[in-house]
């Protein structure tokens, strides 16, 4: 077990703060907002940035320095949507994607999107989405992993009281899963934040035919103890360039899984040895930051890009750039 402690030498301040807006605008025959809706998490697919969204079937991808956005359209629902919230009715429908990861290919990048598992079936879909080298887009699939995700939810030293797969990396050969922890208790078993890796070329070959092959089993699982920071659990992770572990902490007053609630505070914590050190970030004003820290991708000399879901489906996502407070 890893235990949360606070950070008392590092803080950030936050630098930039864009609100996303598809460049295209909206789309009434794709289903499409004119703004990116609930990101969820944030990977670097060359020099761009690519935002996962848990309520909408698109990829955003984001020019960090513009601020433009592009769409990367998805597959629809059974019933011909790609946007799903309370306000239609249909939010128990959605994919959830909320982790990703990249891996290199022979014609140029793989991004693997990870459903969170929090909904047995409905969200138990892993995308697969190909890029070439200029980042144009060659190929979107769904993969239906009911099997990886029957085997997590089954393994209760990682998942705990409901499964809610938020985060993913990869490390090495290594995938790195982060479980979130925020589902309500099942009688004796407890909701758990937790980490565990899974072999990257198994996982890989395993979707390659998920229907006929068994899962790669889970590695090294170790339970984060955030207590010391009342309800904060992890909504994604990425790593430094000199390979250290970076993750999200969120404290929302979530009753489960699939609900949200009202955030209260958001850390970025670093991953050393046994402890997990905890940075809450501040608004300019110095009152603790609100927002809804969904993704997290590293920059040089320390700095970081952070998008902010709104859990509101008429509220863009916004693109924050934090970088280390000066020190007087």
């Amino acid at each position: 077990m890893i235990r949360a402690v606070l950070e008392p030498h590092r803080s950030f301040e936050i630098v930039r703060r864009r609100t996303l807006f598809y460049r295209d605008g909206a789309s009434v025959e794709l289903d499409r907002s004119a703004h990116v809706r609930a990101a969820s998490s944030l990977v670097w697919v060359g020099k761009k940035l690519v935002a996962v969204q848990d309520d909408a079937n698109f990829l955003a991808v984001i020019d960090p320095e513009s601020g433009e956005v592009e769409s990367v359209t998805l597959p629809p629902s059974s019933e011909g949507h790609r946007e799903f919230d309370d306000l239609r009715g249909n939010k128990k429908s959605k994919l959830d994607f909320e982790g990703a990861f990249t891996v290199k290919t022979s014609d140029g990048i793989a991004l693997y999107a990870l459903g969170s598992g929090s909904i047995a079936g409905t969200r138990d879909y892993i995308l697969r989405a190909r890029f070439d080298e200029t980042l144009a887009i060659l190929g979107v699939e769904l993969v239906f992993a009911g099997s990886f995700y029957e085997m997590l939810r089954s393994t209760l030293s990682f998942s705990g009281s409901e499964l809610n797969l938020e985060g993913a990396l990869v490390r090495g050969e290594k995938l790195l899963l982060l479980q979130r922890g925020n589902g309500a208790p099942h009688g004796d078993i407890l909701p758990v934040s937790a980490f565990a890796e899974v072999n990257l070329r198994a996982f890989l070959t395993y979707l390659e035919a998920p229907t006929t092959s068994d899962p790669p089993l889970l590695e090294n699982v170790t339970a984060i103890d955030l207590s010391s920071f009342g309800r904060l659990t992890l909504t994604d992770a990425a790593l430094t360039e000199d390979g250290s572990l970076v993750v999200i902490g969120a404290e929302e007053a979530s009753p489960d899984a699939t609900r949200d609630g009202i955030v209260s505070r958001v850390a970025i914590a670093f991953v050393e040895g046994d402890e997990v050190r905890c940075v809450f970030l501040r608004s300019a004003d110095g009152s603790l930051l609100a927002d809804k820290i969904e993704g997290i991708a590293a920059l040089p000399n320390g700095a970081f890009h952070l998008v902010v879901d709104a859990d509101d489906p008429r509220v863009p996502a916004t693109l924050l750039t934090v970088a280390p407070r000066s020190r007087a």
